[in-house]
């Protein structure tokens, strides 16, 4: 095996290495927001709870977006950002994916009703 053609296989190597890492992280995107979160922990919830956590949790992960969009504004912010809010931000996405979820399954309402009392039928 000459020099040039060994160089050439280490780069083929290295491209094929940086692919399929670059696949990987791509699937795992969904999956990674799920693994912070502890399975089964909003099953036993009622219908009214799993509202209010679905509130909850969005109302945290549009603050941790505001948060990660003013960090990533500064030329090391996109550093700080990542290691300050990701984590946070992926666990509110995967809060808000597990609630829906839960909801579904045990057939809640999509919008939780208006507080007050219910209009009576005539």
């Amino acid at each position: 095996m000459t020099l040039s053609h060994s160089i050439c296989l280490r780069r083929a190597m290295r491209v094929a290495a940086l692919g399929l890492a670059t696949a990987n992280a791509a699937c795992a995107g969904d999956a990674a927001e799920q693994l912070l979160i502890r399975p089964g922990r909003f099953d036993y919830l009622s219908c009214p709870e799993i509202a209010k956590a679905k509130e909850t949790a969005a109302k945290r992960e549009q603050e941790l977006k505001t948060l990660i969009d003013r960090a990533e504004k500064e030329s090391i912010g996109v550093l700080m950002a990542a290691a300050s809010y990701r984590g946070d931000y992926l666990q509110a996405q995967g809060q808000q994916k597990m609630l829906a979820e839960v909801a579904r399954q045990k057939n809640c309402a999509a919008e939780p009703s208006p507080a007050g009392p219910v209009p009576a039928r005539r």
